[in-house]
C-alpha cells in the first residue's frame, strides 16, 4: 500500500461515520439472505429424521417415540442443509441471530400427532359375490334387464375384480365383464352353427347316393334274365 493511499484512508476516517455501532445499545439490520438461526414449524413436522441425518454437526435430534424435535443452537453452523432436505418445508432459516444467553440450552419442540386420513368404506358383499350399485342381488338385476342370471364363475370373477372399489367404479367394471362374457358366448354360438351344417351335409349326400343303387338293382336282374 502506497503512502498516498494510506494517507487518504486516514483522512477519510477522520470525517466519515464510524463503521461500528455501540452494541448492544445499537444494532445493525441483517441483510436479506443472512443465515441467523433455524426455525421449525412443529405443526407441519412429521419427524422423518431427514434433517437430523443431513446435519453436519449433529445438533438436531429427533425422538419419534417421544414426539419431540430438538436442536442445540450454539452447535449449529447455519449451513442450511436441513432446510434443503426437509420434505414438508417446515424448517426455515431466519435472518435474526440466536438470542444471547448465559447458558447453553437446547430448544425442544413437541410435535403434535397428525390425524390419520380417512379410508373409504368398502362395498358390502354377500357370500363372496359382488352386488350391483342399487343393492339388489345379481340374479334379480339380471332378470330385471331381461337376460339370464350370471354363471357362478362369472360372479366370482366380478367379485374379485370389484373388491375394494367404490360403487360407481364397481358397476362400470361389472358391466364391462358381463359384456365381454356375452360377446364370447355369441362368438361360440356363431362358430358352432357352420359346424352343424357341415356335419349334416354328408348325411344328405349319402341318402341320395343310395337311391341309384336301389334303382340299379332291377336293371341287373333284367340283364340276367
Amino acid at each position: 500500500m502506497g503512502v498516498f493511499e494510506l494517507g487518504k484512508m486516514t483522512l477519510e476516517g477522520l470525517f466519515k461515520k464510524p463503521e461500528t455501532v455501540l452494541y448492544p445499545f445499537e444494532t445493525v439490520t441483517e441483510p436479506a439472505g443472512f443465515r441467523g438461526h433455524i426455525e421449525n414449524d412443529e405443526t407441519k413436522c412429521i419427524l422423518c429424521s431427514a434433517c437430523s441425518r443431513a446435519c453436519t454437526t449433529g445438533c438436531i435430534e429427533v425422538d419419534k417415540k417421544g414426539s419431540t424435535w430438538s436442536i442445540r443452537p450454539f452447535a449449529c453452523v447455519q449451513c442450511g442443509l436441513c432446510v434443503e432436505v426437509c420434505p414438508k418445508n417446515c424448517l426455515t432459516m431466519e435472518v435474526s441471530r440466536t438470542a444471547v444467553g448465559r447458558k447453553r440450552t437446547d430448544i425442544v419442540l413437541v410435535v403434535p400427532e397428525k390425524p390419520k386420513p380417512e379410508r373409504k368404506p368398502r362395498p358390502a358383499a354377500t357370500d363372496g359375490k359382488a352386488e350391483p350399485a342399487g343393492g339388489a342381488p345379481a340374479a334379480a338385476a339380471a332378470e330385471a334387464k331381461g337376460r339370464e342370471p350370471l354363471s357362478p364363475e362369472l360372479e366370482a370373477e366380478i367379485a374379485k375384480r370389484t373388491e375394494g372399489l367404490d360403487p360407481e367404479r364397481a358397476e362400470k367394471v361389472r358391466a364391462g365383464l358381463i359384456a365381454r362374457a356375452e360377446r364370447a358366448e355369441a362368438q361360440k354360438k356363431a362358430e358352432s352353427q357352420p359346424a352343424a351344417t357341415q356335419d349334416g351335409a354328408p348325411a344328405t349326400e349319402g341318402s341320395e347316393a343310395k337311391e341309384p343303387a336301389s334303382d340299379g338293382a332291377p336293371a341287373t336282374e333284367a340283364a340276367d334274365a
